[in-house]
């Protein structure tokens, strides 16, 4: 069953911008890109070392410690040494907050 977390508010993340949060069991990256706001693991599929510290550059996002990159839009890996996606998590925005859906067993 899915839930929605609150996570953060819009004012929070300036356009080109992201923020750490954390929803349900997940660490998240909540990215602003293109008046969209998308939300990604935060978590290399290359070697499980955090995205946060990254870069952001377009819809790619650029891991700090080998610099793979991913589609925040898709979770796609798109440059080595990750070949393997990472989640991406559905996101709305009420009242100024936004949330993240989560799964949950």
């Amino acid at each position: 069953m899915a839930k929605w977390y609150p996570v953060a508010t819009i004012d929070e993340i300036p356009a080109g911008e992201y923020k750490a949060v954390f929803a349900g069991d997940e660490d998240i990256l909540l990215i602003h890109c293109d008046d969209q706001f998308y939300a990604i693991q935060d978590r290399c599929s290359h070697q499980e070392a955090p995205l946060d510290g990254g870069d952001l550059e377009g819809d790619q996002f650029f891991c700090p410690l080998h610099g793979a990159s991913f589609c925040i839009k898709t979770g796609e890996a798109t440059a080595p040494p990750a070949y393997e996606p990472i989640n991406t998590y559905p996101t709305k925005i009420d009242h100024r907050t936004i949330f993240v859906e989560i799964e949950e067993d």
